[in-house]
């Protein structure tokens, strides 16, 4: 079983705390009367309410799917949680910490082009949380990322990589420790956050069978249906000082229903 910081509320904050510096107001980070102009579905819960469920669940579950609990929060690392104003995220994004009420705005996002996705991680040996958004450019020509080290920077540094499709930039990444993912097609990029270098990998090959990728806190690991209710499952694995990754196939598979 994976291990999970324990409480992840008491997890120490970085050197320089993200949300030591001004923090955003209330209502800028809360609004729970707002309703969506689109299909007046109320999209955010009021703070007290957010609280009460936060501090019902386990800390594996907050780890790993913020997202469920409310629609605006976008991703969580160490307990503290990477927010946006739904359904318009370019008008501000934040990190907060539901324990202290704190919260930090980051930098805006870049101006003409179109927002996708949004990620945060923490870099262990730096110390640092880091932030990774995928967007489209305004010029049509593809997925975009940019990175910046929260409480650090003052605007976002765009990453060098090769050309991809827009598909990478829709799709939601995941995050273990150090890493953060995004997907298209076949292959998973893989984004370094201490060395802030992305690195492309083919998946193993699955014709015309579902698959699901999945976090396990410490890898990535790639499941594939191979009958009905029964899964084949691989690892990816990082070599040595991280300058490959490798596939390792688990020696069992698993079957919907049982114990591991």
């Amino acid at each position: 079983m994976a291990n999970f910081p324990s409480p992840i509320f008491c997890l120490p904050p970085p050197s320089s705390p993200p949300w030591s510096g001004e923090a955003a107001e209330a209502e800028d980070i809360v609004d729970g009367k707002k309703l969506c102009a689109q299909n007046s579905l109320l999209i955010s819960l009021p703070d007290d309410l957010l609280l009460k469920i936060l501090s019902n669940l386990l800390a594996q579950d907050i780890y790993y799917r913020a997202s469920r609990v409310c629609r605006r929060f976008w991703s969580s690392c160490n307990g503290l949680i990477l927010e946006y104003n739904f359904p318009v995220p370019s008008s501000g994004v934040l990190v907060v910490n539901p324990v202290t009420g704190g919260a930090f705005r980051l930098p805006p996002l870049p101006e003409n082009e179109k927002f996708m996705q949004c990620c945060m991680g923490y870099a262990e040996a730096s110390k640092a949380y880091k932030v990774a958004l995928s967007y489209c450019d305004a010029a049509g020509r593809g997925a975009r990322w940019a990175v910046l080290t929260v409480g650090v920077d003052s605007w976002w540094r765009n990453l060098a990589t090769n050309q991809y499709s827009m598909e990478a930039a829709v799709r939601r990444p995941l995050v273990t420790e150090g890493f953060i993912y995004f997907f298209f097609q076949n292959t998973v990029l893989t984004l370094n956050l201490e060395t802030e270098v992305m690195m492309e990998m083919r998946a193993p090959e699955h014709p015309k069978r579902m698959k699901q990728y999945l976090s396990t806190g410490k890898s990535l690991t790639l499941a594939i249906q191979v009958e009905e209710y029964v899964f084949q499952v691989w690892e990816m694995v990082c070599g040595d000082c991280y300058y490959y990754y490798y596939w390792r196939k688990w020696e069992c598979q698993i079957a919907l229903g049982t114990e591991i």
